[in-house]
């Protein structure tokens, strides 16, 4: 993947510890996705402290514990689940649409047209890093 694909956009939400909520869940999922353990309870704790700045220093990112633009970029797939994707991926897209499930079924394809149409995004039911990203700032 070219650096190009890579580069953080600065409207990615910004997440620290005391944080609560769908958008921590989708962080811990995608570490665990990542192969970091930790639990995925919706709170940015101080597990979920730790894995970030592990995640961080292991992907060459100022450690800060902060995720920001550069942490979402590192940790977001450009597809992050569709149709079949079953495992930490699809646990992350499912927490944005309220789907308490790591198995991206039919179900989680058309959570995910309406919300990519609620949000003015081309509605394909593909969880992207774009999709996610604007999920994610809702």
């Amino acid at each position: 993947m070219s650096r190009a694909a890579l580069a953080p956009d600065a409207s990615w939400p910004t997440l620290r510890q005391g944080h609560r909520g769908r958008n921590v869940t989708t962080l811990q999922a995608l570490l665990r996705s990542h192969g970091y353990a930790l639990d995925v309870d919706g709170v940015f704790g101080q597990g979920t402290l730790s894995k970030v700045r592990a995640f961080q220093a292991n992907r060459g990112l100022a450690v800060d514990g902060v995720v920001g633009p550069n942490t979402w970029t590192a940790a977001t797939p450009a597809t992050v689940a569709r149709r079949g994707t079953k495992g930490w991926r699809a646990t992350a897209a499912n927490s944005q649409v309220g789907i308490a499930s790591s198995t991206f079924g039919a179900s989680s394809e058309s959570a995910w047209r309406s919300l990519q149409r609620s949000l003015g995004l081309t509605a394909d039911g593909v969880c992207g890093r774009e999709s996610l990203r604007s999920a994610l700032l809702r």
